[in-house]
């Protein structure tokens, strides 16, 4: 259980609340309306050691397709640490329909916060027509952690996302802001 709470360091989404110091309203988006603030719902707080109460109405306005988190190199690197049991039931207990349902998730293009270390598609400097571009790093990490939840789950959604351009794209050669080893995985 001690795993499952570490992997999902990776993969959470952290929300927090404090339903006694402010009221709550509720504000939505879409194409044609946007920031419309939703009166169906009423939050109210009772005592101070009482939990609130949420009312919702019947009235369906909005769909969720789903919930997720983002595939990442170091998340993948603690799960195959793991006996292959005890990685089958976290990758279950995140992708399983019975369970936390992870079905839209981010991959990142190259290296992310994430990463072992920084890495592009495509570290040869200059290389505009992109010859020396390739996945191979992503093939022996991200890919094998998205087959993974495949295999629990076949209809998760993936969107790639890029990160970061590689060095030789920016002004100063360094992934992160500065030169300073410690800040570029050296």
């Amino acid at each position: 259980m001690q795993s499952l709470k570490n992997i999902t360091l990776f993969f959470g989404l952290f929300l927090t609340a404090n339903l006694f110091a402010q009221q709550v309203e509720w504000t939505s988006t879409t194409n044609d309306k946007p920031w419309q603030k939703n009166n169906k719902i009423k939050w109210e707080a009772k005592q101070a050691n009482e939990p609130a109460d949420i009312s919702i109405s019947e009235e369906r306005v909005q769909v969720i397709e789903g919930f997720g988190g983002c595939f990442n190199e170091m998340g993948w690197d603690a799960l195959i640490t793991l006996p292959e049991k005890e990685r089958s039931a976290i990758l279950n207990n995140l992708f399983s329909p019975e369970e936390a349902n992870f079905t839209l998730n981010r991959m990142p293009m190259g290296a992310s916060d994430y990463a072992l270390n920084f890495y592009s598609f495509n570290d040869i400097a200059e290389d505009f027509k992109m010859v020396n571009f390739n996945i191979n790093r992503d093939r022996y990490i991200l890919i094998p952690y998205i087959k993974a939840a495949q295999k629990i789950n076949p209809d998760i959604k993936i969107w790639a996302s890029p990160w970061s351009p590689p060095a030789w794209m920016k002004t100063n050669n360094y992934y992160a802001g500065s030169s300073d080893e410690k800040y570029n995985g050296l």
